[in-house]
């Protein structure tokens, strides 16, 4: 048997527990049902972008958010869990930057993507698979595809910097 290790996602629902009941000493100025909260695992290593990682994860995180709508808390406005590696926020960090690209919004996108609609019309059974399999996709492959779809594909600048100093 796998034993489940939830502790990064047990931060997380204690910080949304802490938002959405006020207990923020610092901020408490914002109506609960009105905010959005993304909540977002940024991992170091890019192995974790493995197709599926991110759909386990997320199952995880809806449990345990069940929980504190069972308290009576708001969380209708709670989005999806997203694994991110720190080097696709690194290499599209100017797009970011520049608000080329707005992180509420890509994920906003990555999240449409992603959910498999069971009331779909689907044409046949392979048009449900090719479906299906986007539920597994990374948010790091999503983005890499939306930017090169969308003709916004930037060499970061910090790579071109530091890259010619190298070959000098």
């Amino acid at each position: 048997m796998v034993k489940k290790n939830k502790k990064a996602i047990l931060q997380l629902i204690n910080s949304i527990e802490n938002i959405l009941s006020k207990n923020n000493t610092f901020d408490t100025n914002y109506k609960t049902t009105s905010i959005k909260i993304y909540p977002i695992l940024v991992l170091h290593d890019r192995q974790f972008n493995v197709a599926g990682l991110n759909l386990l994860l997320d199952a995880w995180f809806q449990e345990e958010l069940k929980h504190l709508s069972q308290k009576g808390l708001y969380t209708q406005k709670v989005r999806p869990l997203v694994i991110i590696d720190i080097d696709t926020f690194i290499f599209h960090q100017d797009l970011f930057r520049n608000r080329t690209l707005k992180l509420n919004l890509i994920l906003d996108e990555y999240f449409k993507f992603i959910t498999f609609d069971k009331n779909k019309k689907y044409i046949n059974d392979d048009h449900v698979i090719r479906y299906a399999k986007r539920t597994l996709m990374s948010f790091s492959l999503f983005l890499f595809n939306y930017v090169y779809d969308h003709n916004i594909r930037k060499v970061p600048g910090m790579i071109l910097e530091k890259g010619v100093k190298l070959f000098d």
